[in-house]
């Protein structure tokens, strides 16, 4: 399953990362990696979380 959000806000890509790396810490089947996950490498119950900051022009 691939799952994306789109937030709102300030926050960096590096806050983001640390925020998720800070929640996710102790939930052995979560990795917060810095590179987006390949949907067809997942295996097993391990879910693979990433984030980063796009900046856009307008509104959405």
């Amino acid at each position: 399953m691939l799952v994306i959000i789109y937030r709102r806000g300030s926050a960096t890509t590096d806050q983001c990362l640390e925020a998720a790396r800070s929640f996710y810490a102790d939930r052995p089947f979560v990795r917060v990696t810095n590179k987006p996950p390949r949907p067809n490498r997942q295996r097993g119950r391990t879910s693979h979380l990433s984030a980063m900051q796009q900046i856009r022009s307008g509104t959405w």
